[in-house]
C-alpha cells in the first residue's frame, strides 16, 4: 500500500510506515524481506528522519538492511543516505585534477568524484560491509547491481580513455572504473551452479569480491578508520 503515493502522503502512510518499521526485528533473518520492506518505507518518504535514521542504523546489526539504501541512492531521482560521512579528505584537489575529464564527460573520472563526495563515500562504507559478509545471493546480487547504478550505467564499460601521469590518480581512476561497471552478471555463472548461502557462498565469490573490496577500500578515505558522521538533514 505504501508504494501507492496517494497512501503514502496521506493520513495512514505514517502509521503504515511506523508499522513497518517496527516488525523489522520479526523478520530476522528474512534477508530478502528485510531489503523490500526497507524499500518501501524509504519510497514513501512516510517515515521520520529520525525514524529513517534508526533503520539504517539497523544495517550495523544486520546488514541487509544497508541494500535497500544503496538501491535507492542509486535511482534517477535518489534519495540521500542518511548520517553522511565528510568528503574524502582530496575530494577537491581530485575535483581540481580531474577538471577537463570531468568537462568532458568521461565516465572513470564522475565515478571517482562521485565516490569521493559525503554521499560517495557513505555509500562505498555500507557497501564495505555488506559485501564483508553478505548472507544470501540476493543480498550479492541487488548490493552489486546498487554499485553499478551508482557509480556508472552498470555492466557497461567506464575506464579512462588514456591514463593520468600520476600512479596515484591513475589506481583510483581504475578502481572507480570497475565499481561503475559491476553488476550481478559478475556471479551469475557462479550462483548459477549453486544455491549456497552464508558462508560457503562467501568462498564461491571471493574472487568477486575481493578485488571489489579492494577497490572500495581505496577510495574510502579516512572514513575507514570510523570517521564521526555528520547530522542526517534529508531533502
Amino acid at each position: 500500500m505504501l508504494r501507492r503515493e496517494a497512501v503514502a502522503r496521506g493520513r495512514m502512510g505514517p502509521i503504515l510506515a511506523e508499522f513497518l518499521a517496527e516488525h523489522l526485528p520479526f523478520l530476522q533473518d528474512d534477508h530478502l524481506a528485510i531489503m523490500d520492506t526497507v524499500a518501501v518505507l524509504i519510497y514513501s518518504r512516510a517515515l521520520t528522519p529520525e525514524r529513517l535514521e534508526a533503520t539504517w542504523n539497523k544495517g550495523k546489526r544486520s546488514n541487509s538492511h544497508y541494500v535497500a539504501f544503496l538501491e535507492m541512492a542509486a535511482i534517477d531521482e535518489p534519495y540521500p543516505l542518511p548520517s553522511p560521512l565528510p568528503p574524502h579528505p582530496e575530494h577537491d584537489a581530485a575535483e581540481a585534477a580531474l577538471a577537463a575529464r570531468l568537462e568532458r564527460g568521461d565516465p572513470a573520472a564522475r565515478a571517482l568524484e562521485k565516490a569521493f563526495s559525503a554521499q560517495g563515500q557513505t555509500f562505498l562504507a555500507a557497501a564495505a560491509e555488506v559485501l564483508e559478509r553478505p548472507e544470501t545471493q540476493e543480498v550479492v546480487g541487488r548490493t552489486l547491481n546498487a554499485i553499478g547504478r551508482y557509480f556508472g550505467p552498470g555492466g557497461g564499460t567506464a575506464f579512462p580513455s588514456e591514463p593520468p601521469a600520476d600512479e596515484k590518480m591513475a589506481a583510483r581512476l581504475d578502481a572507480a572504473a570497475h565499481l561503475a561497471a559491476m553488476s550481478d552478471a559478475t556471479v551469475k555463472a557462479i550462483f548459477a551452479r549453486s544455491t549456497a548461502i552464508g558462508s560457503l557462498m562467501r568462498r564461491k565469490i571471493e574472487p568477486i569480491t575481493a578485488p571489489l573490496a579492494a577497490d572500495i577500500q581505496l577510495l574510502l578515505g579516512e572514513n575507514k578508520t570510523g570517521a564521526r558522521r555528520r547530522p542526517f538533514k534529508p531533502q
